[in-house]
């Protein structure tokens, strides 16, 4: 269900609900010791450090020396994209597995089983998906440091870390299209989310492949519902007096409700529709921790672990030790593992059947898949209708707590967030009442929907005195290219481009047919929607002479009355806007029709000095002679 938030620079806000069908790069070595989390806490990244292993005189088998042989000879690049496991001889790869990692993590030290030395992504998993190329992305995610500051990036850009660093690996070794899979822990499934939809919408097409290119992810408790911060007050608490920096960024966007968090996921859900609408599903696998860490607790509860829809398992292990496997029968890597397995074992062609033939296409006459060239049209109708009104709208500033709660609460509009049928909420104000900031937060905390996981916020913000952001056409473009990004409506606008090319950037009348044919047929088009009636009173008003057109041509009642000016045509009358009064006139307004204060739209025109107006009255039979007002 798309929901539609436009402002207009000094009296309106319009609500509309439509119900539609530490340094640059750093080798770190994977040595025998305990995790970050541990030292830095006081707690144990595992239950047994690697000292208590070797008390314990365990009898490893040869295979068990040797993973832990290669996990020591490895190093991980502890920021940006590094490989852990490249075939040698065949299989060759077919898929590429990334793996992410958490809050306080490194790609060296998260996935890495301290006691028994194993590094399993490299290890283990490179040996029971061998047709698999394993890489890492590190980001700085170190929340409490004790001796730099810890990086100010936001989620957001890590996320375009990890794209441009996928895309340039890709690219030189000239695997652009093989098939993608995520693992991820914490907020590595965050920074994953939102690099995926970065992808997805990029107006460059090379950075589109990432999303294109993706077929799974597993989660491993990823915060998709925001966690609670006790949990972390609690960890820290021991150490609070020594903490010099935090990012408060990514601390702030794990709360429970943060505008953040919901950007990320509204963005994600509308990818992971996007991608049911075209039947090339991304699969999604979420595991939960079942025990709490020593004094702690647990980090992200299950209700916050999980996606609903999608397959999900609980790991016996607590939030830091989930990630880290010491042998292939353990538990929690078995299941991960038939994740990854099913998933890739889908790339490959089954036993038994004939080789695969390849056709080369003639020089100059290159074959492409129906499906690549409706991709490419797709993507150059979302770079045609792009614009920066995300930038335009981060530029409000964001609303102060309590403020906005009694709008929020009103039953007004909470009565038009739950109606169940498509209807206008226009909130009007002077100039400085703080509707931009309200219009914010209604878009940033989904507040204007009510189940935001089967909802898209569209909205656009004009303001005067800039080129971009005062026509009709900038509002429908950019409320189009939100549609287009997060549901799969697309398919359907692509005759027009066809049709107009880069010139539909332009076209209003196209523009809005496109966004009307969206929109449930059902909806009443003559409703009462505040002070000034309706909506073609209301545009009329305002001389929007193209969206007056539309509305009639959609069977707006010409001559219905109710809010301030009456009716559609005294409101244009008294504001002298020509071009609509002669269509209203046109399409059968009554002449005579009493209005507003000065009684009908003849007496309106006359009293404001609108003569042209006066003059098509008369000539479509007005009294002069009329009383009233």
């Amino acid at each position: 269900m798309p929901f539609f938030v436009v402002e207009r620079p000094k009296t309106n806000l319009y609500l509309w609900r439509n119900t539609v069908a530490r340094s640059n790069l750093k080798n770190v070595s994977i040595k025998e010791e305990e995790s970050s989390a541990g030292k830095d806490s006081g707690l144990r990244g595992s239950e047994h450090t690697v000292n208590d292993a070797k008390k314990s005189k365990r009898n490893d088998t040869i295979a068990d020396a040797k993973l832990r042989v290669d996990s020591e000879m490895m190093t991980v690049p502890r920021l940006g994209v590094g490989v852990l496991h490249e075939p040698s001889k065949p299989p060759a790869a077919v898929v590429d597995i990334v793996f992410v990692h958490g809050l306080t993590g490194e790609p060296a030290n998260t996935w890495l089983h301290t006691a028994s030395g194993i590094y399993w992504p490299a290890t283990l998993l490179s040996r029971d998906v061998p047709n698999s190329r394993i890489l890492s992305f590190g980001y700085d995610a170190d929340v409490v440091n004790f001796w730099n500051p810890t990086s100010q990036n936001r989620i957001g850009n890590h996320a375009l870390n990890m794209l441009g660093g996928l895309t340039r690996l890709r690219e030189k070794s000239d695997t652009e299209n093989r098939k993608v899979i995520f693992v991820t822990h914490s907020l590595g499934g965050l920074v994953t989310q939102d690099c995926l939809c970065s992808s997805r919408s990029h107006p460059e097409k090379h950075l589109q492949q990432i999303s294109s290119c993706t077929i799974g992810i597993v989660f491993l408790g990823t915060l998709h519902h925001g966690a609670d911060l006790a949990a972390w007050a609690k960890f820290v608490s021991t150490i609070a007096k020594t903490i010099k920096h935090v990012n408060s960024d990514i601390v702030s966007v794990l709360k429970p409700g943060s505008e953040m968090l919901a950007k990320v996921q509204d963005g994600f859900h509308g990818l992971l529709r996007l991608r049911r609408n075209e039947e090339s599903e991304i699969a999604v696998t979420c595991f939960f921790e079942e025990l709490p860490l020593p004094l702690v607790g647990k980090v992200v509860e299950m209700e916050s672990a999980i996606l609903p829809g999608y397959a999900s398992y609980g790991i016996h292990a607590n939030h830091m030790d989930m990630t880290k496997f010491d042998n292939k029968d353990n538990a929690g890597y078995e299941s991960v593992l038939g994740e990854l397995r099913r998933w890739a074992k889908g790339l490959q062609p089954a036993l038994g059947t004939a080789p695969t033939v390849q056709v080369k296409a003639q020089k100059g006459n290159p074959e492409t898949r129906p499906q690549d060239r409706r991709d490419d049209k797709e993507a150059e109708l979302l770079e045609t209708l792009a614009s920066d009104y995300k930038s335009d709208k981060e530029s409000i500033s964001v609303r102060v707590p309590c403020t906005c709660e009694w709008f929020f609460e009103d039953d007004r509009f909470l009565e038009w967030r739950d109606s169940t049928y498509s209807r206008l909420l226009w909130v009007s104000a002077g100039p400085g009442c703080g509707k931009s900031v309200l219009s914010r937060a209604l878009i940033d905390e989904r507040r204007v929907c009510k189940n935001p996981r089967d909802s898209t916020v569209c909205y656009f913000f004009f303001k005067d005195g800039q080129e971009q952001r005062t026509h009709g056409t900038d509002a429908l473009s950019a409320m189009l290219h939100q549609l287009f990004e997060n549901t799969g409506l697309i398919t359907y606008a692509l005759p027009s481009y066809r049709n107009y090319g880069k010139k539909l950037r332009d076209a209003f009348s196209e523009l809005w047919g496109i966004l009307v044919s969206f929109l449930d047929e059902g909806a009443d088009i003559n409703a009462q929607c505040g002070v000034y009636g309706n909506a073609l009173e209301a545009a009329s008003e305002r001389g929007h002479d193209q969206v007056v057109r539309m509305l009639l041509d959609k069977g707006a009642d010409v001559n219905a009355q109710g809010g301030v000016y009456g009716n559609a045509l005294y409101a244009a009358s008294s504001r002298g806007q020509d071009q609509v009064v002669r269509m209203l006139l046109d399409k059968g307004a009554d002449a005579n029709a009493q209005g507003g204060m000065y009684g009908n739209a003849l007496q309106a025109a006359s009293k404001e000095g609108h003569d042209q107006v006066v003059q098509m009255l008369l000539d479509k039979g007005a009294n002069v002679n009329a009383q009233g007002g």
